[in-house]
């Protein structure tokens, strides 16, 4: 049985790099190889829709991307936690109308 603090190291590969990484837990593990897998499948895409040999670019457009979905999730975690306090505000003027 493995726990959220096993630490263990594994190896991922981006455009035949070879990326040793410690991972901390199965949740952990899972994760970063779909991440790896996600660059992948992006980067294929890429190459076998362009006519361009040079996978430094797309590996720009594919970290650009991501880190682009990265900010609209936290955009909306931060409304979320306004969502949160615009309930709660509700829920104390409802009790003091009451």
């Amino acid at each position: 049985m493995t726990t959220e603090n096993d630490k263990r190291n594994i190896t991922i590969t981006i455009n035949g790099v070879r990326i040793p990484m410690v991972v901390h837990g199965d949740k952990e593990e899972e994760l970063t190889r779909k991440a790896a897998k996600s660059v992948e499948d992006r980067l294929r895409a890429y190459q076998n829709s362009k006519n361009v040999a040079d996978n430094e670019t797309f590996l720009s457009v594919i970290a650009f991307q991501f880190a682009r979905k990265s900010m609209e999730f936290e955009a909306q975690l931060d409304i979320s936690e306004f969502a949160e306090e615009i309930r709660l505000l509700n829920d104390e003027l409802d009790e003091y109308l009451s």
